[in-house]
């Protein structure tokens, strides 16, 4: 045979054989890298297997990303199907990882991702993060209540904690041991949430918050006090209970129903009291219309505005937060 001549018969074996050998899958037989069908795959034993950081799926179809692992091409599948690409960087591979989709939390033992309490599932074949699956959606085991993202259960403001349940469910609320109840914490105060009927944890007046829905008492708002720091106060025509658990309205007509005497002095000045449920004057101070609040029964001169703002600031202070004060000293100072 001329050395520049193919046979025919080889040439034939070797379309042959590239068309048996180049499209060969997972676990198919091989001999050399280029014959398995994926760069997810090589030739390992005479058979083709994941290239790391892949693994097999669940159904050894196919290779994908494992649990936790780091997604390397757009197209990445997780090993876990409730689980995608949660990328966080603009470069695959620089900051995204197989994480569970909205709606599921990783279980910490068999680190595949389980439903989150309250959402829909199935009696059959649905794993929820705790619990599980009642009249078709994820519950909390008996006397258990869910977290606020629903990603765990624990144990319910008020209710008590055990050695098997020391948690409280409320990111607000701590246990101080088997047997203790579970109470909000400092700066925290227990409500009754409308929507349930559960007790949640809220912030107090005074504390530290991003928005009103933080805040536990009514007429409230999240009011910026200065750059960067916002808290818990009682709205316009408000005033903070002696224990700042509510927000009470300012009396602003004489002799009117009250409850504490700050509703009295934020509208009547320092010699106004709440007695006997009514605004009234301190012993040896009478009301007067001009003045608009108590003054000496001897009788003194009308205050001025700047006077009567420098009084209901002063007057106010002991019951506003730290934040709060500074700003109204400065606001003092200026007059």
């Amino acid at each position: 045979m001329a050395l520049g001549k193919s046979s025919p018969t080889l040439i034939v074996f070797c379309i042959i054989f590239a068309a048996k050998t180049s499209d060969a899958n997972l676990w198919d037989e091989c001999w050399s890298n280029w014959m398995c069908n994926s760069w997810q795959l090589e030739c390992v034993n005479f058979q083709c297997a994941c290239i790391s950081p892949y693994v097999p799926s669940m159904d050894n179809a196919k290779c994908v990303i494992g649990i936790d692992g780091v997604c390397e091409r757009y197209q990445d599948e997780c090993y876990d199907p409730n689980a995608h690409c949660n990328q966080t960087n603009s470069w695959i591979g620089t900051g995204s990882w197989c994480a569970c989709k909205e709606g599921f939390t990783q279980d910490p033992e068999t680190r595949l991702c389980a439903k989150n309490i309250g959402e829909e599932c199935e009696a059959d074949g649905t794993s929820c993060i705790e619990g599980s699956c009642v009249d078709g959606t994820c519950q909390c085991p008996a006397g258990l209540s869910p977290s606020q993202f629903g990603d765990s259960c624990g144990v319910a403001v008020g209710g008590t904690c055990t050695d098997d349940h020391p948690t409280c469910a409320d990111p607000y609320a701590e246990c101080q041991g088997s047997g203790s109840l579970c109470e909000c914490k400092e700066g925290h105060q227990a409500v009754v949430r409308e929507e349930d009927g559960m007790t949640v944890c809220r912030t107090a007046l005074g504390g530290a918050c991003q928005n009103a829905a933080e805040c536990a008492a009514f007429n409230t708002s999240c009011e910026l006090l200065r750059q960067g720091i916002s808290a818990c106060t009682c709205i316009v025509s408000y005033v903070p209970s002696e224990d700042r658990s509510a927000c009470l309205p300012v009396v602003n007509h004489w002799a009117s129903a009250c409850q504490e005497d700050l509703q009295c002095t934020a509208m009547f000045g320092r010699y106004s009291t709440c007695s006997n449920n009514i605004c009234d004057c301190q012993i040896g101070y009478i009301y007067s219309a001009a003045d608009f609040g108590c003054v000496a029964i001897h009788g003194v001169a009308p205050r001025s505005n700047s006077e009567s703002v420098k009084l209901l600031a002063t007057t106010l202070l002991p019951y506003l937060p730290t934040e709060a004060k500074i700003a109204v000293h400065e606001i003092l100072d200026e007059l």
